[in-house]
């Protein structure tokens, strides 16, 4: 499975998501962080890792796919060819894994490892909607019953939705951030656990969709040959 979209959009969650309703151990390893700098050291690692992994009956998240695959055929030492060269002997001879890759940019994903048979499900992340960013504040403010006092929930709501509003474009991570700085700031207004609609909107940061308008158009161009995880929408 290939599940794809804007960074911060929950791709990870989805996978984790996957394994707490198959009741399976999610495996995660990240392409980008085994990379070295030593030639052959980058594919030692990956095999290494891989080879930990291949008795675990389970999910293997291979997370960010296309930092360790990506422009393998220009490479000059080699190092992104033969890491996609292991990933796709290990994918050949796992019968006892579900593998899910993520990645946040699919053109840079060589052909090789997108044909059918190796990846059967494609799915894309967008960013939330209006609907799922509601759902995403409360998630974060609600959550843990130290951040706002149960007996000002009520007096928030209005608040809350003037603040889905506001942050339409925004992914999942930018809001996390968003309710996380508003609590901050109310606390240094001297008013902790009772945040108000201004404390989440001071400073609002530039939502990465339109700071990289340029990038977040040609992972939007995935959506047409993909499957949508949400048909939440603005």
């Amino acid at each position: 499975m290939l599940l794809a979209g804007v960074s911060g959009c929950g791709k990870t969650l989805v996978a984790k998501s996957i394994a707490s309703q198959w009741n399976m151990p999610l495996i995660k390893l990240s392409l980008g962080a085994l990379k070295g700098r030593y030639v052959g050291e980058s594919e030692g690692n990956l095999k290494q890792a891989l080879e930990l992994t291949k008795y675990i009956d389970g999910i293997l998240l291979i997370d960010e796919v296309e930092k360790g695959t990506a422009g393998h055929g220009t490479d000059s030492t080699g190092v992104s060819g033969g890491m996609l060269s292991i990933l796709l002997d290990h994918m050949n001879e796992q019968d006892n894994q579900f593998v899910v890759l993520t990645a946040n940019n699919v053109a840079q994903i060589p052909s090789e490892l997108l044909r059918s048979g190796r990846i059967n499900e494609r799915w894309f992340v967008d960013l939330p909607g209006r609907r799922s960013r509601e759902e995403i504040i409360k998630i974060h403010l609600f959550a843990d019953p130290r951040r706002v006092d149960p007996d000002y929930q009520d007096q928030l709501e209005p608040e809350i939705l003037q603040l889905v509003d506001r942050t339409q474009g925004y992914s999942g991570a930018e809001l996390e951030e968003i309710v996380l700085r508003g609590l901050r700031q109310a606390i240094c207004q001297k008013r902790p656990r009772q945040p108000m609609l201004k404390d989440f909107i001071k400073d609002l940061p530039v939502p990465l969709k339109t700071f990289n308008n340029q990038q977040h158009q040609k992972v939007e161009e995935y959506k047409k040959y993909a499957r949508l995880t949400s048909n939440d929408s603005d």
